[in-house]
């Protein structure tokens, strides 16, 4: 009997990434655009046009719903590769896909050995609606995703290993980059994560450690020194733009359409 080659996970990994990279970039900018596409793209040629980063704006307008951050992503891809179309447009989202199926491995193998994590992360990255929607268009949600999973496994093992400081310093840090991406989801995300931490282990006393300080300093001044930096050189009140990016951030939940309607929508879904 011929005896049985033993493969490495990590191995069947890398063979199956390599693979599926090449695949995620053939016909990448073939595809027409889609509505919100069409509107990052057209935030990041005006950023790009103007020479100014910190004001997003469409055909002259100031654009509030969505934070610079993406933007900014796109307009770099624009400058890398010299072009302006479908390809680069969509390029940020295709290298977040990656990065984020090595996050998922790296943070897996960890916690549930190699050959979990080299499965956890492909199902990933060739599941239904990565492969048929996410990879195609250049949407804010694979990198949206991407900094918030990793928020939430920095914030698990930090505390796992006793390691506060770094929990609140680089916990807030990740939510000041993800809020300059999407908004208020992240405030969100941030409030319920550290919640449910704290309480279910029973040391909510942690909350007031001299750590959690530091890191809403650090979220302070980097989303506080945009905001001053818009304000400074744009004529618009504050509560005019918190209105719109509020209205944007609860236009799909509860907030918005009630308990029962929502509870009936995740009922049927």
């Amino acid at each position: 009997m011929m005896n049985k080659i033993a493969v490495s996970p990590v191995f069947l990994f890398i063979i199956a990434l390599l693979i599926a990279i090449p695949a995620l970039f053939i016909n990448l900018g073939e595809q027409p655009l889609i509505d919100d596409e069409a509107i990052r793209g057209l935030v990041a040629l005006e950023m790009l046009e103007k020479g100014d980063f910190i004001t997003p704006s469409i055909a002259g307008e100031l654009y509030l719903k969505k934070p610079p951050m993406y933007n900014w992503l796109i307009a770099l891809s624009f400058m890398a590769l010299d072009r302006q179309d479908e390809f680069a447009l969509r390029l940020p989202m295709v290298i977040s896909l990656i990065f984020f199926t090595l996050v998922i491995f790296y943070y897996f193998r960890k916690e549930m050995g190699v050959k979990f994590a080299a499965i956890a992360s492909l199902l990933f990255l060739t599941s239904g609606r990565i492969l048929i929607y996410e990879s195609l268009h250049g949407l804010i949600d694979i990198t949206y995703s991407m900094v918030i999973f990793i928020f939430f496994m920095h914030i698990y093992r930090s505390y796992m290993q006793g390691r506060l400081l770094k929990l609140f310093i680089v916990g807030y840090l990740l939510i000041a980059f993800s809020y300059l991406l999407k908004g208020l989801p992240s405030i969100v995300f941030l409030g319920i994560t550290m919640l449910v931490l704290f309480l279910s282990n029973k040391k909510f006393k942690l909350l007031f450690h001299w750590g959690h300080y530091v890191g809403i300093l650090i979220f302070i001044a980097i989303v506080g020194g945009y905001y001053f930096l818009y304000f400074s050189r744009n004529d618009i009140a504050p509560e005019d733009m918190f209105r719109v990016i509020i209205g944007e951030s609860t236009r799909r939940t509860a907030i918005r359409f009630g308990f029962w309607r929502t509870a009936l929508h995740l009922l049927s879904y």
